[in-house]
């Protein structure tokens, strides 16, 4: 080693030291001080990005807690230095990239965030963040069906629903004999108290109401997917998801695939899925006595993006609520298992996978939006700016606060989420 390679080596060590003093200031949120290391940084090796990168990165971590233009554009013009600069290796530009369009959507801009993904597209250079603030910004421009297009472009992969036969069977004279209740609890994130809670609110608002209006053989099933049954009432049917999804490592919010695992079968139950932090305040007949059930048996009940304000986007679907046949779309569950690695690696919401199976698909005609049969369905943000229960018989909470967040200041919450 001679004496250029030691000075070279002396000049990446402290780069490195003092970065990694930024950084844990950063994370004890000694935010000026930070600033002024990754400055010092930047003054001395202009040409080194990781400094820009990471106080970049800080002021959109600062940004997260106390919204500020200021520190936004701030972000912006060190993340667009570093490209003018030519700085970047193909990941780091990724990155770059993923975090300006982030900013982009941060700021209610879709159609920047578009070109900036556009950009990273035009080197042929794609990532996880890419993908996913490409399908965001693009259902924010009411142009999903270009972000299901290069979602399955990418993946290099089409939706077995283009090529399945429809059975156009109505549903006529069809008299439904078993409904089955789903919900899926994974993980830390919900306890038991949301899953007994759940079904304290069908059995009172449905089955119960059921059988005191009606006098037939309907039999209900209330049945939860979850790795963790502790707690839960034995009134529940608890399943373990299945071996082959532990085996693959399924997580989060793929896992509400399992309620279509034993959907190609004969059994023509009627099945409705809720997500846990769903409140019920009235009654839930509302959900099985829709005329549609008797007319389509491919049909796919579920929630519309566009009646959220939350979903900041026209088009699409919210899954909060599911209601379909049993002997229908068991692709849903079947294809993820196949592709489920190459799936996760590009695509992060299981609302947007939905999407990418259904809409766009010979099946896209069965897909009907619930709160275009009846406004009985709300989210909670729009409760509490509107504060009005009319009409309502569910409150949804598609992002924050949660129920427990809520349910000792919120007297409607408080009341009816037992």
């Amino acid at each position: 080693m001679d004496v250029n390679d030691d000075l070279a080596l002396n000049v990446l060590n402290t780069i490195k030291y003092e970065l990694y003093i930024a950084k844990l200031l950063f994370k004890n949120n000694k935010y000026e001080k930070a600033e002024r290391i990754y400055n010092s940084i930047i003054s001395k090796y202009p040409n080194d990005f990781r400094a820009y990168y990471n106080l970049a990165s800080m002021y959109v971590h600062m940004s997260n807690e106390n919204i500020s233009e200021c520190l936004m554009d701030k972000a912006k013009l060190l993340l667009s230095s570093i490209i003018m600069k030519e700085l970047v290796s193909t990941e780091n530009r990724l990155e770059i990239y993923g975090m300006l369009s982030n900013i982009s959507l941060k700021e209610n801009n879709p159609m920047k965030a578009y070109e900036y993904c556009q950009e990273c597209l035009l080197f042929n250079e794609i990532n996880f963040l890419i993908v996913n603030n490409l399908n965001v910004c693009l259902r924010q421009l009411d142009r999903i069906d270009e972000g299901i297009n290069i979602s399955w472009d990418i993946l290099k992969l089409s939706s077995p629903y283009k090529s399945i036969s429809i059975d156009n069977t109505s549903n006529n004279n069809f008299n439904i004999k078993n409904i089955c209740i789903y919900c899926v609890k994974w993980g830390t994130k919900y306890n038991s108290e949301y899953v007994n809670k759940l079904y304290n609110g069908v059995k009172r608002y449905l089955i119960d109401e059921y059988y005191s209006k009606y006098n037939d053989d309907v039999s209900f099933e209330f049945i939860c997917y979850t790795d963790d049954s502790i707690n839960i009432t034995s009134e529940i049917n608890v399943i373990e998801f299945p071996i082959e999804v532990i085996e693959n490592k399924w997580s989060y919010w793929w896992l509400k695939a399992c309620i279509f695992k034993n959907n190609d079968t004969n059994k023509n139950n009627l099945c409705i899925y809720f997500d846990l932090d769903t409140v019920f305040i009235d009654s839930l007949l509302h959900l099985i006595d829709l005329p549609i059930l008797k007319e389509e048996i491919n049909l796919f009940l579920t929630l519309g993006a566009k009646y959220f304000r939350t979903e900041g986007r026209s088009c699409g679907i919210n899954s909060s609520i599911i209601i379909w046949y049993q002997n229908q779309y068991g692709q849903l569950y079947q294809f993820l298992l196949q592709h489920y690695s190459m799936i996760t690696k590009y695509i992060y919401k299981f609302d947007h996978y939905l999407e990418m199976m259904l809409l766009n698909s010979s099946y896209e005609n069965f897909i009907t939006y619930i709160q275009e049969l009846n406004d009985f369905i709300i989210d909670y943000s729009s409760f509490t700016i509107n504060n009005n229960v009319n009409n309502t018989s569910i409150i949804c909470f598609p992002l924050s606060p949660k129920p427990h967040e809520v349910c000792e200041t919120d007297i409607i919450i408080k009341k009816y989420w037992k």
